[in-house]
């Protein structure tokens, strides 16, 4: 059965002229954010578009081509079955117009420019998921270039050069405000920017939907910001800034800047391997002279790490974060170009008030530094006031400069190894002793080239910022130590359930299945869907019945499972392949019909249950109606609603349920919603004890429910970390019928318990302590 449904979904009806791509067409394997889809190899057919010898008469063959990219979508060739999920578009040179791509493919269909040409297109509207643009030229001014909206999802920009227009030299500050255009604007998730060659516009790429990596841009000549960032789970990359202009609009410049007015709590932003200067061009004819560096000033945020970044600008911001939780500076290099201003590297509070919490600054090198009252830990950073006597070049006069440190700087040997980034700025390892700032010295360095190099080709950036460096953080006994009594009332979050994103929790109106896709009916009667080929895909499908996953590297999206009579699980993994795994079960909305269960109470007993020793990836999940959400014990469960668990005759209910100890792996619980609402229940989160549990994170969730609200996995459990969590009165004033933790061996090897706080009630703000 499952076969005949599989190539149900990918029968291809192709023009004559379509030609199978072969190993040289390959689109690439390009990286995607956490929790998102990456583009596989192109499988599909090739397909070609000259503006000057195509017609719309013609097979799109490379003989035959078609005319315009914009007259082939108005032609209806992405909807009507002529180009496929996993098919290529070649573009020769000529102006394509102005495209709008929409619908939820598939697989991933590249549009790319032809070898040797350079295709123009005026800009990329996109509504839809998984379309890969790559290698175009993207020219327009006065307006949005690259526009990712807010159904759109899992797409990549990649290798494009995009510009207002090619020659600024004589605009005016006028022309400026109303010719500049922004770059790249993100409101849908999991997008990536990869590669790209932004140059002459007023914004640079503003994230504003969560999951988006950005990596590997060169960006010069900006009217205004460089990048802002108004969203979760965001990585900034290796990206290079140059040559801020002051347009007279009023607006103070940032390289990097986060900010939200809103109470939203927003998370995860990782800002790692940058390079921002303000000016490289010493003809620039609008130098900005108040041009901040790295910073977040407004709104609340939780786990924001800014590590082995440059800043070299005029404003006493270099890099500033403001009323942070779980910040961490570590290994970057500030300095300024004018003579009476001394950028600072600075953890403040918040402009409510609210004081930063187990914030860490380390291993810096910057001319200057500012400090709050509390809620930091500093050491082993290094001030240096003369720049030129610290790094190999640091010449104002022509704007040239090499932030290496020279032999003798203050900055060799002078950091520690304690969270200290495995790699340096340029991919480089860093060896002990740890140098202070971004770049790790090597005797010899003075003879190498500069850290600024010429701009990169359009779409191609330099091989050192393309250095991938994985972000680490401190687990030192030197962090940031909390009130005995009390945390900051302003970092505990405030929300109504079942409104829960209101301050940036899963709850209705964020997970499940999103709102734009249509899906497509399968009955399974009393059995399941088997899938067992691997690597399979399961999309905008709505399953009543239940799915066995059988086979590797599963993924399950953007789909409803509804389980019926005498259903025992919604979808279950490993059962009869106990070795199966890298299941991946997305944007899924896992349910049960009230009252038809197998239990003497119509009660159903799992949602989605892990039988075997796989890895299991559950992530922006709205799951209800089940005496387990989630049975699991290695992989990652992240951003889920997990709510109205339905009682089952004489058994244990819980959302989560570990239920052994990970397999040569580990498991991570991040950023979910789990209430359990049911009388003599067990628990939002249940680690058994006597099993020995290992290696388990908890962090950031929102908890309620249960007799006690976490089962803590008892006397034998190590590496168990229970971090940031929220702990809600809305179902018992304990938290749950007895409390709110139970069974924590605070004793055992790597167990640690911190910063976990009620979030409302009469002792909202305060830290709960663990209990056996």
């Amino acid at each position: 059965m499952i076969n005949r449904f599989l190539i149900s979904l990918s029968i291809y009806f192709f023009s004559v002229g379509a030609a199978l791509l072969s190993a040289a067409d390959d689109r690439g394997i390009y990286p995607a954010p956490s929790a998102c889809i990456a583009p596989t190899a192109a499988t599909g057919h090739a397909f070609y578009v000259d503006p000057s010898v195509g017609s719309m008469a013609n097979r799109g063959s490379t003989e035959a081509p078609w005319s315009t990219l914009s007259a082939v979508i108005r032609a209806g060739l992405f909807v009507n079955g002529t180009i496929r999920a996993g098919d290529t578009v070649y573009l020769r040179s000529g102006d394509h117009g102005s495209i709008g791509l929409s619908g939820s493919n598939f697989d991933f269909i590249t549009i790319a420019a032809d070898s040797g040409a350079t295709p123009v297109i005026s800009s990329v509207n996109i509504t839809g998921s998984k379309w890969i643009i790559r290698d175009l030229t993207i020219e327009s001014p006065g307006s949005t270039l690259v526009n990712i909206r807010p159904n759109a999802s899992n797409n990549i920009i990649v290798g494009n050069h995009i510009l207002s227009q090619p020659d600024v030299r004589a605009w005016t500050r006028t022309d400026w405000q109303n010719h500049s255009s922004l770059a790249v604007s993100i409101n849908g998730q999991c997008t990536t920017i990869l590669n790209n060659n932004i140059e002459n516009i007023r914004w640079g790429i503003l994230a504003n939907a969560d999951h988006a990596l950005i990596q590997g841009n060169t960006i010069n000549n900006i009217g205004d910001d460089g990048m802002q960032v108004t969203a979760s789970d965001i990585i900034i990359r290796g990206n290079r800034l140059t040559n801020f202009h002051d347009i007279g609009d009023g607006n103070h410049a940032d390289m990097i800047q986060a900010f939200t007015l809103s109470n939203r709590v927003y998370h995860d932003i990782t800002i790692d391997g940058n390079i921002g200067i303000n000016q490289t061009d010493p003809n620039l004819p609008f130098p900005n002279a108040d041009t901040q560096g790295i910073t977040e000033f407004d709104g609340r945020w939780n786990n924001y790490s800014v590590i082995n970044n440059v800043v070299v600008t005029n404003h006493w911001h270099g890099i500033s974060i403001y009323g942070a939780t779980n910040a961490t500076l570590i290994n970057n290099t500030v300095f300024g170009d004018h003579p009476s201003r001394v950028p600072w590297i600075g953890v403040f509070a918040s402009k409510t008030g609210a004081l930063p919490v187990n914030n860490i600054v380390r291993n810096n090198l910057a001319g200057s530094y500012r400090y709050p009252s509390t809620g930091f830990t500093q050491d082993h950073n290094v001030v240096a006031s003369n720049p030129a006597a610290t790094v190999v070049k640091f010449d104002t006069a022509n704007y040239a400069f090499d932030l290496r440190p020279k032999a003798g700087s203050p900055a060799i040997g002078a950091g520690a190894m304690t969270g200290a980034p495995a790699a340096d700025i340029t991919g480089s390892a860093r060896e002990p002793p740890i140098d202070a700032g971004a770049y790790a010295y090597k005797k010899g360095d003075a003879g190498r080239r500069d850290i600024i190099p010429p701009p990169a080709a359009a779409g191609r950036a330099s091989s050192t910022a393309l250095s991938a460096r994985d972000t680490m953080r401190s687990n030192s006994s030197q962090s940031a130590s909390l009130s005995a009594t009390t945390l900051a009332a302003s970092s505990v979050p405030s929300c109504t359930p079942p409104k829960y994103s209101t301050c940036g929790y899963p709850d209705a109106s964020n997970t499940g299945v999103p709102p734009d896709i249509a899906l497509t009916s399968r009955q399974t009667d009393d059995g399941c869907l088997v899938v067992s080929n691997d690597n399979t895909v399961i999309d905008a499908l709505h399953v009543t019945g239940c799915i066995d996953v059988e086979a590797n590297n599963v993924t399950i999206q953007n789909s409803r499972v509804t389980a019926t009579t005498g259903i025992w699980w919604a979808i279950k993994y490993g059962a009869t392949k106990p070795n199966a795994t890298g299941l991946k079960i997305l944007h899924v909305t896992v349910e049960s019909i009230p009252g038809q269960g197998p239990a003497a109470d119509g009660g159903y007993p799992y949602g989605i249950s892990t039988q075997g020793t796989g890895s299991l990836e559950v992530g922006y999940s709205n799951i209800s109606g089940f005496k387990d959400g989630i049975d699991v014990a290695q992989g990652y469960i992240h951003d889920n609603w997990i709510h109205d668990l339905a009682k089952y005759a004489d058994a244990h209910t819980q959302g989560i349920y570990v239920w052994a100890a990970p397999s040569g792996g580990s498991l991570l619980i991040k950023h979910n919603t789990i209430t359990d609402i049911i009388l003599d229940s067990t628990a939002a989160i249940f680690m058994k004890e006597g099993l020995g549990i290992h290696d388990v994170t908890i962090q950031d969730n929102w908890l309620a429910g249960g007799s006690y609200t976490l089962y803590g996995g008892g006397a034998d459990t190590t590496n168990i970390q229970v971090l940031d969590n929220r702990f809600s009165t809305e179902i018992t004033p304990k938290g749950g019928q007895y409390g709110s933790i139970s069974y924590w061996s605070s004793t055992r090897t790597g167990n640690l318990w911190r910063n976990n706080a009620w979030v409302n009630g009469p002792r909202a703000g305060q830290p709960i302590a663990p209990a056996y």
